[in-house]
Parts: C-alpha cells; structure tokens; sequence
C-alpha cells in the first residue's frame, strides 16, 4: 500500500467491497481536523487483511460530543491535534499569559476527561499523541507550547483507560519526514494537514490494534534456507560457502533475522522451515554450523523436500492445526513468492529485499504487524507445545481409531472457578476464533485451555456453575 497513489487504492477498495463475508468492523473516527482520504486508506487496510470496515467520520471539530454518540463502535480513532487547538494564537503562544495558558490546559483536561469517560466501555480506542512540530520551536530553548504539549500528553498517559492506545505521532513524523506529512496550504484552506503519504503510513502503524482485535493477528513463521536464513546455497556452496556471520558483510543481516526468529520463538511464535533442499544438508547447517543460531529448538516443523512450497505450507496449516491465514512465509525467490500469492493468497508473504541491508528492518516491520509480542506465562511454553501438538498429529497414523488415538493420550481435565491466574490467557482466546471456545461467542463464560503433555492437565474456566461430564477418552 506504500507506494500506491490514492486512485488506485479507490479501485483497489472498490474491487473488495462484497467480496468479505464476516460481520462488518465498526469503526469511528472523531477529528478536529480534516482527514482527507482517510476513510478509503482504512477501509483498503481492513479489506486487504479479511476485515468487512464501516467507518464513520465524525461531525468535524466535535470529538466530545460525538464520543457520546458514537461509543458503540468496535473501534474509535481520535484525531485530537493541538494544530487546530492553538491555531490562531500559535504565533503569540510564548507570550500568553500564565492565566491564559492555564485556562486552556484545564478545558482540555476537561475535555479528555469527558472524552474517556464516555468511551470507557468501547471495545478499543486510539488516541493520537499531541504534538509541537507544527511550530517553529527553538532547538536550544523549550518553547511554551512544547512544555504544553508535553502536559498535555502526561495528562493523557495518566488518565487513559485500558481500552486505549496511544500512537506516538512524533515518531510517524520522524519516519518519513516531516515535510512529506504535512501540508500547511491545505491546512489554511480546509483544516486538512495530513498528506496522504501520512495517512497510509498511520494506517499501517495501527493495523496491528484492529489485526488483534478482531483476531487477524498470524501465529506462524515460515522461512525458506538458501538465501533467507544464510547467504548461499548450502547444496551447491556447501557448509564452508554460505555465510550467516555477525561479523561478515553480508553475513550479519542474515545472522539479525535469525535472531528475530529466536526472539519470535521465545515468545510463543512459530517458526518454521519450508525449503526446497535435500533434508539432511540443512539438519547439518542447524546442528553444526558455527554461526548458526537458529537451532532446531526453536523450529516447530520443517518441510525440506522437493515438493511444491504451496502444497508443503497448506500442509504445515493442517499439522499444526492452525488457519493458513496464520502464517507468514519468507523466501528470496520472486517465483516462488508469486506461487504463494497466486495459489495460497491467504499467506502473508515477504520477499527478501535485493538490498540485504534492508531485510531485519523489513522481517521486524512485519513482526511488530502482524505478531503478538506480550508475552505471558503460556506463550513462553508454545514452541514445545506446538512441537507436541505435531508430534501427536504425526502419531495418529499409528492408531485404528480415533478413540484409540485420544485414549493414548491420557488428558484429563481440571475444573476451575473464578481462577485469576489464568486471566491473560482467558483475554487471549476470547480474541481469537471459537477454537476453545464452547458457547461459540467472544463473552463465553467458559473457555478450555487444553495443555498438551500426558501429564498435563486441561482445564476449564468459568464463572458460573454447570457441570460437563467428559468421555474418559477426552
């Protein structure tokens, strides 16, 4: 979406409309400002990530009132700019007077206290950071309105809820400049600042809040060898002619994605392999190579074969029991990543950029996407339980029934009431698809949270008091 000019992202948007099944993601947007084209960046965003959007702009310059009216959504993003705030005094700010300035600060504290209370039991709001960059500050001195906005964002970290996030748009001006964000002659005329170059670049940095709230957010990795994970081809340059070192020219970003992948790992990611390679040159490079940090530890499965990629991902979605639009595959080669796009386009694809000094920033790019990154107790312990989970898909083929099957596995289970131990983990399934879900809807009072060793045992977590009677094979 980055290098598309906004006619395009209109037909673009077009073609999708109908094409998404699911409930439509209600969102809506609350401005001070004008947000030009903002609406149809959004909706492409969501489309292009299997979310149906129905976004609805705000009454301009109305953000405490239409808090109220519009609290229902899925979704609130509030554009709440200090550009339009102090406009017109801006050029004689360092010179208001200390009754003056107060008076302005406590009606915006007023203001976002309003605007928090009413939005307190919406599912998910974004607030934007205030910011001083539109005026011409001293770089040596702190300027008034720095010291205002700095006020004003401390009041906003303080009293924010838990439902809200916070985009730093600082660090959305720093990414691609300034002055390709705003553009102060559509400011003047129509209360519109925000260039369209911004305003894509902002979708993509919250796609990750609506991608986790509506439980978009992938679960895999999958990496091809030669020339995504090391330099070479480890069948033709052998283990001495490929080069993942932290010290080589080339060699380092290949040696900083792998530490991605470790980092991933720890986190409850999976992260796999899918390459064309004779299996056992690549068992060799994880087992022995020196600079070889990506151990097969932290892989949950590997696919090295001379198979189809496309066939061997869907495979790698079906072992593991996960969707297909849960993984993410990297590879180098642009045929191969066409395979992907044209034959499993529900794969979220990277290619590993010609200039391999830009790959690490790419893979973590992705990662802070489409990745969950907060990590809690069971998330640390989902390599080896989706190492398990493969394991007993692999053993079913040992076993004439599926009765056998679930017999040898000896789960039992655990009712638990009102157990706050298991809260982060409760707050994860309900945003997730109805897997462990037993009434089929995100408020189900019982979730099951399965573990996955003989010994373990699963448990059920509820607030009320049915009691479910489980077959002795369960």
């Amino acid at each position: 979406m980055e290098n598309l000019k906004y006619t395009e992202i209109l037909q673009l948007n077009k073609a999708l409309v109908g094409t998404i099944l699911s409930k439509p993601y209600e969102i809506g947007v609350l401005s001070n400002i004008t947000v030009n084209s903002f609406k149809e960046v959004l909706e492409y965003s969501c489309r292009l990530n299997q979310i149906e959007p129905k976004v609805e702009i705000g009454n301009f310059d109305n953000i405490v009132q239409d808090s109220a009216v519009l609290k229902n959504k899925d979704l609130i993003i509030i554009f709440y700019d200090v550009l339009n705030i102090v406009d017109r005094v801006s050029e004689f700010f360092e010179d208001l007077e200390e009754e003056k300035y107060n008076n302005l600060k406590n009606k915006l504290f007023t203001e976002i206290d309003i605007i928090f209370e009413n939005l307190s039991n919406t599912a998910s709001v974004i607030f934007n950071s205030f910011s001083s960059a539109y005026y011409n500050n001293n770089n040596v001195q702190v300027s008034k309105i720095e010291t205002f906005v700095k006020e004003l964002n401390a009041y906003v970290e303080q009293k924010k809820t838990n439902n809200v996030s916070i985009v730093n748009i600082d660090k959305l001006f720093a990414h691609i400049g300034f002055k390709q964000s705003i553009d102060y002659r559509f400011y003047h005329s129509s209360k519109a600042p925000y260039t369209f170059a911004f305003l894509k670049n902002y979708v993509a940095a919250i796609e990750t809040v609506f991608l986790r709230n509506t439980g978009k957010l992938k679960k895999a990795i999958i990496f091809d060898c030669d020339n995504t994970l090391w330099k070479g081809v480890i069948g033709e340059d052998g283990m001495e002619g490929i080069d993942m070192s932290a010290t080589s020219k080339s060699g380092k970003f290949y040696h900083l994605v792998q530490r991605i992948a470790v980092f991933l790992s720890k986190r409850g990611v999976i992260v796999g392999l899918c390459s064309k390679n004779n299996e056992q040159d690549v068992l060799d490079v994880l087992r022995n190579h020196k600079d070889m940090i990506l151990k097969e530890e932290h892989i949950v499965i590997k696919k090295v074969n001379w198979a189809d990629k496309a066939n061997n991902l869907r495979a790698i979605a079906s072992e593991l029991n996960i969707g297909i639009d849960s993984l993410v595959f990297v590879d180098d080669s642009n045929f191969e990543i066409n395979l992907i796009k044209e034959q499993v386009s529900e794969i979220l694809t990277i290619q590993v950029p010609t200039a391999i000094s830009d790959y690490p920033d790419l893979i973590l790019k992705n990662v802070y996407t489409y990745f969950n990154l907060v990590l809690n107790s069971d998330d640390a312990k989902k390599t080896e339980m989706y190492k398990e989970q493969y394991d007993r898909e692999n053993s079913k083929t040992a076993f004439s029934s599926i009765e056998d099957y679930l017999a040898s596995l000896e789960i039992e289970l655990t009712v638990v009431k009102n157990d706050k131990e298991h809260i982060s983990r409760i707050a994860q399934l309900t945003q997730k698809t109805n897997q462990f879900n037993l009434e089929g809807m995100r408020n189900a009072p019982y979730i099951c949270i399965p573990l996955h060793k003989k010994s373990d045992k699963a448990r059920i977590i509820g607030d009320a008091s049915p009691v479910y009677k489980f077959s002795q094979s369960i």
